[in-house]
């Protein structure tokens, strides 16, 4: 099959199939930044959902919108309408960019133009950033020229012999943090402990009520805790807000928050759900963390996503079914206080860094265009700034130390 390729020295174009969460989101954007970095142009394709809509304002590459097409048990026709409305809409923008290339990053945000590509005769790469290819990645790589992992068991779940390991690439902000100025921009004490509760766009609702009912027990375990609480859209944000204050626990409440830099930046530890997204970035930032896994996630994915880093020793895990106050605040406890553990995790979560991530990716799509320059591939076959990640983490905690009164 002849692949359409424009003439050099032209830019490369990349469209990058990324909408629907923000853990598609984020991992293209900075793959979006490194190709421009490279001289090179990325047009992000994304949904019409509120959490793409939110987050684009923050980016300054071009977009293209989608109709959400979710696969839901009983919508089928609704589906299939909003797929083909997708599909129309997807070939008149890919036949106005042009791209050279698709890379998609998984969720139904990839569908249409992974077909439209194919159509095309466009070159089609993925990403894969669970531990476990999702149902889009699995249904599409049939047509992909190389499917990127974010760990190398997902190959098992991937009928694919060009896999490559790359990680999951994280926004390069999140490596020049600052914990003391993200505190004050935050207004949080830089001297107390700083907990990061979140529970991504869809499992705020059981990491709400556990958090809830776990107050006073955190409150007593760790007096001067402080908690930013990014509660979700779907929940009452006055509520959380109340019981904060009736147990006397300083905290801070966002439904939904578009700083995660300075939410990460400010965290001694993260309680959240275990998608891979958020896990690189904790990765990236050394942050330890309790993970409760969605129980809703397709095909088990987050589980096996959070067993994978507590196996590492990079994580606690605890799964909502039997999470309760007390071994909640247990877990809490051991991340904020006590400094051997969190150096262990941190160690270890330096080993599953990929600094270099979205630089891999694009070495990859470089090469297989036949434009991977000499730099690419010394970049790619060195590696170098994840082995030097990884020996600084080991060197202790990158947080600085705060009392616990």
């Amino acid at each position: 099959m002849k692949f359409k390729l424009k003439p050099q020295p032209n830019p490369l174009k990349v469209a990058i199939a990324c909408g629907g969460t923000g853990g598609h989101l984020f991992p293209g954007v900075a793959i979006a930044d490194a190709l421009r970095d490279k001289g090179h142009q990325a047009i992000l394709v994304l949904s019409d959902k509120r959490v793409d809509r939110e987050a684009s304002a923050r980016i300054d590459h071009p977009s293209i919108v989608l109709p959400s097409a979710a696969w839901q048990r009983g919508t089928r026709l609704r589906f299939a309408g909003r797929l083909v409305k997708g599909l129309v809409a997807c070939r008149s923008a890919l036949n106005v960019h042009q791209p050279d290339a698709v890379l998609a990053m998984g969720g139904f945000t990839s569908l249409a133009p992974v077909l439209i590509a194919r159509l095309q005769n466009r070159r089609v790469f993925l990403h894969e950033s669970n531990t476990v290819a999702g149902r889009a990645i699995r249904q599409l790589s049939r047509w992909a020229d190389e499917v990127f992992l974010g760990f190398d068991c997902a190959r098992d779940s991937v009928s694919r012999l060009e896999c490559q390991v790359t990680g999951t690439p994280v926004r390069e902000s999140l490596r020049l943090l600052n914990r003391e100025h993200c505190c004050r921009e935050l207004g949080f004490d830089p001297k107390h402990p700083v907990l990061l509760v979140t529970g991504g766009s869809q499992g705020a609702l059981g990491i709400n009520r556990l958090v809830i009912n776990s107050q006073p027990s955190l409150k007593e375990a760790i007096p001067n805790i402080q908690v930013l609480h990014l509660c979700g859209l779907h929940d009452s944000e006055d509520d959380i807000r109340a019981s904060y204050e009736k147990n006397g626990i300083v905290a801070q409440i966002h439904p939904f928050f578009n700083r995660m830099d300075l939410a990460l930046g400010a965290a001694d530890a993260a309680l959240g759900r275990s998608g891979a997204s958020f896990m690189a970035e904790l990765a990236a930032t050394r942050l330890p963390s309790l993970l409760i896994p969605f129980p809703s996630s397709v095909d088990g994915h987050q589980l096996k996503n959070a067993h994978t880093l507590e196996g590492a020793g990079a994580a606690f895990c605890l799964e909502e079914s039997d999470a309760n106050p007390e071994i909640l605040t247990l877990r809490i406890k051991t991340l904020l206080v006590d400094q051997k553990k969190r150096q262990t995790i941190q160690q270890a979560l330096g080993h599953l860094d990929f600094p270099d991530s979205a630089n891999r990716i694009v070495s990859h799509i470089l090469t297989r265009l036949g434009l991977a320059t000499e730099e690419d591939m010394t970049t790619e076959k060195q590696g170098s700034l994840k082995d030097r990640n990884s020996e600084a983490a080991e060197s202790g905690d990158l947080k600085k130390a705060y009392s616990i009164s």
